[in-house]
């Protein structure tokens, strides 16, 4: 099975056949690395995913719940030992993957650590057995399903949106007012479109006349399935290394994130970590003039408006293989 691809920010357009998954940790461990060089560009060369990033840093605080999460960054060996010390008062001994056992003197580390739980006040019903068939395959689920007394789940689950089948947008209320939002609807082209599309469907609520006649909740005919979910990602965005820091005398030599998220009829559980490090840079790194993916070759005339040949190459086979050793 194809791995999760693990994406820093919403931004990012949603892949056909792969599943695609955020957390803000990173955005957090990024805007932990902007205040501390009080700047909102990381890079010196800004890029898009950075530019990405910068936006998603002005959520991440708000979108993260300060007892559940940590961040913290600095320079050296005192920083590190600064954020070991405050992430073991957050979280106890909590086991890092990503926090490094040392760094050098002048090293600029940014380190975020999350750990999460959402849990529903009454577990919703779960059938390891026939499950559902999910492109071709039978897994487990948990939900309501008819008969199996909706009532008792009233207040657990709110029906915000209900166009179709595959038009819905359902949330389940967790304690202490947190929630899972899970919906379906064709058209979304970024992961930013499908949580923006449904949260504003949350945020709006049911329509009245749902509320009047009952339908914002869970009826004994509805079926409610969603998969047990068990994901397990980890990344390193090559997209931001080598690229030198602000004001220029550092390179990020790691910019990498894990993450593990379970969901079944009890809740959400969820665990992730991210770190930024920069290392002092020797030399004044180039710029990088790289053809290694796709690219635009186009010949003009001097003084032409429209190129009189343009190609816009991506498969390789155009280009001549290397001579044999």
């Amino acid at each position: 099975m194809t791995a999760p691809l693990l994406t820093p920010t919403l931004e990012h357009a949603l892949p056909v056949d792969r599943d695609l998954v955020h957390c803000a940790t990173f955005a957090l461990a990024w805007a932990e690395l902007q205040r501390l060089l009080g700047s909102e560009d990381v890079l010196v060369e800004p890029t898009e995913l950075s530019r990405s990033l910068s936006r998603a840093a002005l959520l991440a605080a708000d979108a993260l719940d300060p007892a559940e999460s940590f961040a913290g960054a600095g320079e050296g060996g005192a920083a590190l030992a600064a954020i070991r010390a405050g992430l073991a008062r957050r979280f106890g001994e909590a086991q890092t993957r990503l926090l490094p056992q040392s760094v050098p003197a002048h090293a600029l580390v940014a380190f975020a650590f999350l750990r999460a739980t959402i849990a529903f006040e009454r577990p919703f019903l779960r059938d390891r057995a026939q499950g559902l068939a999910f492109r071709g395959s039978r897994v487990q689920c948990f939900g309501h399903w008819g008969g199996s007394g909706a009532g008792v789940y009233a207040g657990a689950a709110t029906v915000h949106r209900h166009e179709s089948p595959g038009d819905f947008v359902v949330e389940l209320r967790g304690r202490g007012g947190a929630s899972i939002v899970v919906a379906r609807r064709g058209g979304w082209s970024t992961l930013a479109d499908a949580t923006h599309d449904a949260l504003a469907a949350v945020d709006r609520g049911p329509g009245r006349w749902a509320r009047l006649w009952g339908q914002a909740s869970l009826q004994d005919d509805d079926i409610l399935q969603v998969p047990v979910v068990s994901l397990r990602a980890d990344a390193s965005f090559e997209g931001l290394l080598g690229r030198p820091i602000v004001p220029g005398d550092r390179v990020l030599v790691a910019a990498c994130q894990t993450m593990e998220l379970d969901v079944d009829e009890r809740g959400a559980r969820i665990v992730s970590e991210a770190l930024a490090l920069g290392v002092k840079s020797r030399r004044r790194r180039g710029r990088e003039l790289v053809c290694d993916g796709p690219f635009l070759l186009a010949l003009r005339r001097a003084g032409a408006q429209a190129p009189y040949f343009a190609a816009w190459l991506q498969s390789g086979a155009a280009f001549l293989p290397v001579d044999p050793p």
